[in-house]
């Protein structure tokens, strides 16, 4: 069965998100065991986000939750500009 377009805008976001969320964690250096205590999100949860071969859906409180520990706005998860994110800077 051939996947919509709309199917696969969504499989390419959420492989963005579990990018951007694996390059914001390594930017803080943090294990993901430190960030799944400091945001109260599982490790299991987090692993899976950043297995960008694992298509599911996440919740949003999930990841505001993540966004608040590594102290970044949660849009910078949602920057699907493929590569543009990781030539910014972090402010902090």
């Amino acid at each position: 069965m051939e996947q919509s377009s709309r199917e696969k805008k969504r499989i390419d976001q959420l492989y963005w998100l579990g990018l951007n969320l694996s390059h914001y964690r390594k930017l803080r250096r943090m294990e993901r065991d430190e960030l799944a205590a400091k945001s109260g999100v599982s490790l299991s949860a987090i692993a899976c986000i950043e297995a960008t071969n694992i298509t599911t859906n996440h919740k949003i409180k999930t990841i505001l939750d993540l966004a608040d520990a590594l102290e970044i706005p949660p849009h910078l998860l949602f920057d699907f500009t493929k590569g543009d994110t990781y030539g910014k800077k972090i402010e902090g």
